[in-house]
């Protein structure tokens, strides 16, 4: 999931764009929390990369495909962990124009995980469509949840 930001690695955003993007943000930045008075907070889990992508995002709308490619999905986690569901669109998009036969199971799993109906929904119907290559990988089925098998399996038995 990448380095942790260190104390060198601080990335300066303003509170009137962090609160006006994300509801959490917001939450965090209004209320009594730590972050409201400390004015900084800690991103852990992700790449340095991947968090400096994510405010460059909240900025301006922006997200190169280079840095989809690369930290598509620590972004997909961040667009739901901080609520901002025009990176989350952002990252959906891209996923989904990525599905093929290797990483289609694990697709499915992280759009369930990272709350992305579109992308979820896409990954099915692409498994759905490609049964046969999918299913020989025991691996990433095993992977799946309960819950998404049975919907998986739902969907490969209509």
């Amino acid at each position: 999931a990448g380095e942790p930001l260190l104390a060198h690695d601080r990335i300066p955003a303003h509170k009137l764009i962090l609160t006006a993007r994300s509801p959490v943000f917001r939450a965090m930045l209004s209320s009594g929390m730590q972050e409201a008075s400390a004015d900084e907070m800690e991103i852990t889990g992700c790449a340095v990369e991947a968090v400096r992508a994510f405010v460059r995002f909240l900025y301006c709308d922006d997200c190169s495909e280079t840095v989809l490619t690369e930290h598509g999905w620590e972004l997909m986690a961040l667009a739901d962990k901080y609520d901002v569901p025009a990176l989350r669109y952002v990252c959906e998009t891209y996923q989904a124009g990525c599905l093929d036969d290797t990483n289609a199971l694990t697709t499915l799993q992280r759009a369930d995980t990272h709350n992305a109906p579109t992308l979820k929904r896409k990954a099915l119907e692409y498994i759905a469509q490609n049964k046969k290559a999918v299913t020989e990988n025991p691996a990433a089925v095993r992977e799946l949840s309960a819950e998404l098998m049975v919907e998986l399996m739902m969907r490969l038995a209509k």
